[in-house]
């Protein structure tokens, strides 16, 4: 059965369990989920969109292992929100 639930913090997936290995953990530590996230996010859309800028972001849904996430980008005057599927490997589909 698939695992889908709310984000937990500090690691979306663990809370503050923290599992070796997980990348989330370790950035939760480190830097923060959502900074790791704006860098994964910035970094595939300006392979796609070049002038597009994140305003905001906001993890909603764990399924699996999986992060849903809600982006709020910016590009010249219009400003559009994203979903966005992200695992440990990075980007996996905008919407």
């Amino acid at each position: 059965m698939t695992q889908v639930h709310p984000p937990r913090a500090p690691c979306p997936l663990h809370g503050d369990a923290g599992e070796a290995g997980c990348v989330w953990c370790s950035e939760a530590r480190f830097r923060g989920v959502h900074a790791a996230l704006r860098d994964l996010l910035r970094t595939h859309l300006r392979t796609h969109e070049p002038t597009a800028g994140i305003e905001d972001l906001q993890i909603v849904l764990v399924i699996e292992r999986t992060l849903v996430v809600r982006a709020d980008v910016r590009s010249g005057q219009l400003l559009s929100t994203r979903r966005v599927l992200v695992n440990q490997r990075g980007v996996l589909a905008v919407a």
